[in-house]
């Protein structure tokens, strides 16, 4: 719990040493271009079962106006599954928006939109409209990197129709769920 609380105090001190103009962090070589952002994230779940979904999330973004940014994303996430064959993988890609909100700290909350396609590859399933919703925190680390925390809900299917979570058996019959929720921690490069 010491270490913890070292390593956290250690991201606070750092991020309140970092300068941003605005809620971007710019690489001085493409100071002429819109803000743009790599992420990576990964994404830690809960599962019925007692499995922990584990996700990997990759996306390209472009600053619009002070505080919005857009783009596209890929992710890949496990599910939790009690299938006869077992499949584990659920393929998702799509566009985001994220709205920063500038509160005149180093560390800036946030408000995303994810909207996509997702395919559960299950038995028999198609592909899935997609809907996640994120809120979080974002954290400067230096002037192009910083790191970022969220929670996110995602939405995949209708009730009754196919689900892309947390497949379960139950005798003879299955369920799912169109619903789940992560805990995404992720990386940022700014240029």
């Amino acid at each position: 719990m010491k270490r913890l609380w070292t390593v956290v105090m250690a991201v606070v001190m750092v991020s309140a040493t970092v300068e941003a103009s605005g809620v971007y962090l710019r690489h001085p070589v493409f100071q002429n271009l819109p803000p743009m952002e790599v992420r990576v994230e990964t994404q830690f779940g809960y599962g019925d079962t007692g499995d922990l979904p584990f996700g990997l999330l990759g996306a390209f973004g472009v600053g619009i106006g002070d505080s919005l940014t857009v783009g596209v994303y890929g992710q890949v996430l496990t599910s939790d599954r009690d299938l006869p064959v077992e499949v584990d993988l659920v393929y998702g890609v799509g566009g985001f928006a994220e709205y920063a909100i500038g509160i005149g700290y180093a560390v800036v909350p946030y408000a995303g939109l994810r909207v996509g396609m997702l395919d559960p590859t299950g038995p028999t399933s198609p592909t899935l409209p997609y809907v996640g919703g994120s809120f979080g925190l974002k954290c400067p680390l230096t002037d192009v990197t910083s790191v970022s925390a969220a929670v996110t809900v995602h939405w995949a299917g209708e009730k009754g129709d196919y689900e892309a979570y947390n497949y379960e058996r139950s005798g003879g019959s299955y369920s799912a769920d169109s619903t789940a929720v992560t805990f995404d921690v992720g990386l940022r490069y700014a240029f």
